[in-house]
C-alpha cells in the first residue's frame, strides 16, 4: 500500500538505471569504470613515516608528544601514521590499587 501510494520502487529503478547509464558511458570513454586518481596533498610522505619508524625503533618508550618536537610533526599526524600506517599503538601502564 506504502510503495503504491509513494511510488517508492519507481524511483529507486530510476536510479539504478541513471547509475548504470553512468558506469556505462564512462567505461565507454576510459575503459574502466574504477574512478581516476584524484589531484591532492597526500596526508604524509613516505620519508616522513619511514622517519618515524625509525625514531620509534631506536628509542620505543618516547612519547608522542616528544616525537613530534622532535621532528617537528603535529601530534595528530604522527599518532595517525603510528596507527595507520605503522600500526602500532601507545599505552600508558596504569598503577591499579588494591
Amino acid at each position: 500500500m506504502f510503495n503504491v501510494h509513494f511510488d517508492v520502487f519507481m524511483d529507486a529503478n530510476l536510479l539504478i538505471q541513471k547509475s548504470i547509464k553512468r558506469w556505462y558511458e564512462k567505461f565507454k570513454q576510459t575503459g574502466s569504470v574504477t574512478d581516476l586518481p584524484r589531484s591532492g596533498r597526500p596526508s604524509v610522505s613516505e620519508a616522513t613515516v619511514e622517519l618515524v619508524r625509525q625514531s620509534f625503533q631506536r628509542s620505543p618508550t618516547n612519547s608522542t608528544r616528544q616525537a613530534s618536537c622532535e621532528h617537528q610533526i603535529p601530534q595528530t599526524s604522527l599518532v595517525r601514521i603510528l596507527h595507520k600506517r605503522l600500526r602500532l599503538h601507545a599505552y600508558k601502564i596504569h598503577i591499579l590499587q588494591d
